[in-house]
């Protein structure tokens, strides 16, 4: 492996010849029909100048917040229907089952990143969001990841139907690229133990 003595020029060149990943330069999505933006800070680095590969699921969860009270299914506390602290969906509550990020080219100190976030696909107990972080100004991917939510029922803990109200408005915000898995008046599949049918 080569070191390079800039790391800001060969960022790319250097993951490329790690992993064998390159970064990937990308015209603007039509895949995501939802973005919000952040500029990293200074603590979010490391020795090495970079972003450290952990912020990067707070990044996503930013775009998930933002993404989720831009459809008006966000939790505000105040409005919400179901007892105690807000929540990060109005209607129901929901665990992360499952997150994933696959890194692809370095952010640093003082970048602005865009957030694309839409939830790709919908089952009968779980939904994925789907993220792609983009270094703004040089428009290359620094990071894809995904998150998987399990819809339960408080009281069991237990994974619950995801609520035909919050279906309904993702699927008129997603449109065709949404997946679903299960439709309303399917039988239930054989997933609901684990809720991860997505």
């Amino acid at each position: 492996m080569r070191i390079w003595k800039n790391p800001e020029i060969h960022g790319n060149q250097i993951l490329e010849e790690t992993v064998g990943v390159a970064a990937k330069q990308v015209p603007m999505s039509t895949e995501y029909h939802f973005s919000t933006e952040l500029r990293t800070r200074l603590p979010e680095t490391d020795a090495m100048g970079v972003v450290s590969h952990g912020y990067f699921f707070t990044y996503m969860d930013v775009g998930r917040m933002d993404y989720l009270r831009n459809l008006g299914l966000a939790d505000s506390g105040a409005s919400s229907p179901l007892p105690g602290p807000a929540r990060p969906i109005r209607d129901f509550n929901n665990l992360v089952v499952r997150a994933a990020c696959n890194y692809r080219s370095p952010a640093r100190f003082d970048d602005q990143l865009v957030i694309h976030v839409r939830i790709a696909s919908l089952g009968h107990t779980s939904f994925r969001f789907e993220f792609r972080i983009v270094h703004k100004r040089e428009n290359r991917v620094v990071a894809e990841g995904e998150s998987v939510h399990v819809a339960i029922d408080e009281t069991t803990w237990r994974p619950a139907e995801v609520p035909s109200a919050f279906r309904e408005i993702v699927r008129a915000f997603e449109g065709a690229a949404l997946e679903e898995t299960w439709k309303p008046g399917d039988s239930a599949d054989g997933n609901q133990g684990t809720g991860v049918e997505v």
